[in-house]
């Protein structure tokens, strides 16, 4: 293992293939983050195997269609039931894979940095979606838990869409600013938290 992992992810029971592949990638993108495999383990196992890896969140991405549709965030609780909700939804209108950009090899980010998109507005739904994701993934080296000699050091660009989503992510190189996927069409935001404020 490259890490000790911070974050886990895992799949809806029987993903599709592409669903699958589309877990690598966002392992290798975002730093601390391992893959959990779903299998037939419901809530009460996923929570056990991720207290067991120290992890404080997962990400759980379910599919419609062989597709991924929404990532789902969860924060690691004592309670089963309070870790069954969610944090976050980010509900998606499609991904595009490494291997469809292009790239069969990529890096594996050991570092990952998120500069604030100019054209993001306070107060809006776009911007609630992209500080989530940041919180969450934007994740320094310097903190202690990276144990290994690599030094890749990635971008997560967020951009506005054309097509009526309300944010897209992808990822580059930080050397190069080479885009080497996936791409994250984000078309809404759900925020749990909202109702304790």
């Amino acid at each position: 293992m490259r890490f000790r992992p911070r974050y886990a992810i895992t799949t809806s029971r029987a993903p599709p293939r592409r669903t699958r592949s589309f877990l690598t990638d966002f392992c290798l993108s975002i730093p601390f983050v391992t893959k959990i495999s779903r299998g037939g383990k419901g809530y009460d196992a996923l929570l056990y195997e991720s207290k067991k890896l120290g992890i404080v969140g997962l990400f759980v991405v379910f599919s419609r269609q062989g597709n991924p549709s929404r990532i789902d965030y969860h924060d690691i609780n004592e309670d089963v039931e309070a870790f069954k909700q969610p944090r976050f939804s980010w509900i998606l209108s499609g991904i595009s894979l490494s291997r469809e950009l292009g790239k069969r090899e990529r890096p594996a980010f050991a570092e990952l940095v998120a500069p604030r998109p100019k054209w993001l507005k306070s107060n809006q739904p776009a911007e609630y979606a992209w500080e989530s994701f940041v919180s969450l993934v934007s994740l320094s080296a310097s903190n202690g838990l990276f144990q290994s000699v690599s030094s890749a050091k990635g971008i997560l660009n967020a951009y506005p869409s054309k097509k009526g989503n309300l944010i897209n992510f992808s990822f580059k190189t930080y050397d190069t600013n080479e885009e080497v996927g996936p791409r994250i069409f984000v078309t809404n935001f759900m925020d749990y938290r909202k109702s304790d404020r």
